[in-house]
C-alpha cells in the first residue's frame, strides 16, 4: 500500500465518523466503506483518530494547567505588589514620623521663645497679661485648647 493511499483512508475514516456522530466499531467501518479498504488499514486509521484524540485530550489539560498556573501567577504578582506596598507604607510612615518630630521640637521652641519675650515684656508693664494679650492680638493655644502632642 503507497503512503497516499494511507493518508487517504485516514482522512475518508475521520470524515465519517465526523459525520456519522457516533462511535463505530472497526468491523462497521469497513463494511460501510464496502472494501475501499481492507480491514488493517481502516484499523491503523482508527488507531490514529483516538492516539489524536487522545493527544487533543491531553493538549486540553495542559492548557487548562497553563490556564490555572498563570492565575496563581496573578495572585502571586499581586499579593507581591501588596507586600511592596507595604514596605513603601512604612517607609513612608517612618519619614513622616520623623518629620512629625522635628516639627513638633520646632513648636515647642518657637512656644518657648515667645513665652519669654512675653514674660520680658510683661516684667516692665504694668497690665494683666491677659489684657496685653487681648490689645496686642495675641492668640494662644489654650485660647483654642490646642495641646502639644507628645513626641512619640
Amino acid at each position: 500500500m503507497s503512503k497516499n493511499n494511507i493518508d487517504d483512508a485516514k482522512l475518508e475514516v475521520k470524515n465519517f465518523l465526523i459525520n456519522a456522530n457516533r462511535p463505530y466499531s472497526c468491523q462497521d467501518v469497513a463494511n460501510n466503506f464496502q472494501n475501499k479498504y481492507n480491514k488493517s488499514l481502516i484499523q491503523k486509521s482508527l488507531d490514529f483518530q483516538k492516539s489524536i484524540q487522545e493527544l487533543q485530550n491531553h493538549l486540553d489539560r495542559l492548557r487548562s494547567e497553563i490556564d490555572e498556573l498563570r492565575q496563581k501567577s496573578e495572585e502571586f504578582n499581586e499579593s507581591k505588589n501588596v507586600e511592596e506596598n507595604i514596605d513603601d507604607n512604612v517607609e513612608k510612615k517612618s519619614r513622616l514620623t520623623v518629620k512629625r518630630k522635628k516639627l513638633i521640637d520646632e513648636w515647642r521652641k518657637r512656644k518657648r521663645m515667645a513665652t519669654g519675650i512675653i514674660q520680658t515684656i510683661m516684667e516692665n508693664c504694668p497690665k494683666k497679661k491677659k489684657d496685653f494679650f487681648e490689645e496686642v492680638g495675641i492668640e494662644t493655644d489654650e485660647d483654642y485648647n490646642v495641646i502639644i502632642p507628645s513626641n512619640v
